[in-house]
Order: C-alpha cells, then structure tokens, then sequence
C-alpha cells in the first residue's frame, strides 16, 4: 500500500504536542518570510535587467555569474549571497541600501495577522531598498 507524503506527515503532526505545534508554526512563519523575500528580490532584478532592455545571458555576462544562477534569483528559488546581490546592483547600476523597517504593534492582532503584515513591509522594505 502506498501512502504520499502529505498523509505520512498528517498521520505524523497527529502525535505532536502543543509545544512542537507551536514550533512548527514559528519555523514556517519565518520560512514564508524569507521565500517572500527571496521572491521580491528577485522581482527587483528582473524588473530593472528588463528596464535597462538585458537579457539574463547578457547579465550574466556582465556579473560573471551563470545565467541559470540569475534566472533562479529572479524566479525566487535562490538565496544569493551578498556578494552575488551586489555583483547584480553593480551590473544594473543601482545601489543596495538598508533602510529601517516601520514598527509593528501587535494590539488586538493575532499573531498570524501581525505576521503577514509584517510580511508585507519587509516586501514593501526590499521592493523600496534603494534600487535606483
């Protein structure tokens, strides 16, 4: 008999205590975090290599990195190093900025809507990171 991996894992989550639950849901929260962010990042680079009419091998080209390193960035599916994002801003002609993200109080929100609030600011945060 084969069973998939989703009713394993069910099958699975079934013996958890409250504890590991809670843990669970913490670990997959800053997961999602980070594939947005990987996922606005590489919105970024894709919107300004077409801006500046360049194809993924002529940027790859001009950074020395491969093509398919750069089409995973752009798609979301890469977490490059600094130096890589670096290399890309230099390439695009932009600059990489830090800037301070706007305070979120939690108040009467539960904390799934605190968290993908928070979620939406740092989108907003690396969409505005100073690309320009």
């Amino acid at each position: 008999m084969t069973r998939s991996f989703s009713e394993l894992s069910a099958r699975a989550r079934e013996t958890w205590t409250d504890e590991a639950r809670q843990v669970f849901a913490a670990a997959s929260t800053v997961f999602q975090h980070e594939l947005d962010d990987r996922a606005a990042l590489g919105m970024q680079v894709r919107t300004a290599r077409r801006s500046l009419a360049l194809t993924q091998p002529a940027l790859a080209e001009l950074t020395g990195l491969q093509q398919s390193e750069i089409s995973r960035i752009e798609n979301g599916l890469s977490n490059p190093t600094l130096e890589t994002v670096l290399r890309l801003a230099r390439a695009l002609s932009m600059t990489l900025t830090l800037s301070p993200q706007a305070p979120v109080g939690v108040g009467a929100e539960s904390a799934r809507e605190s968290a993908r609030r928070t979620s939406d600011l740092r989108d907003v945060d690396v969409m505005n990171a100073a690309w320009n």
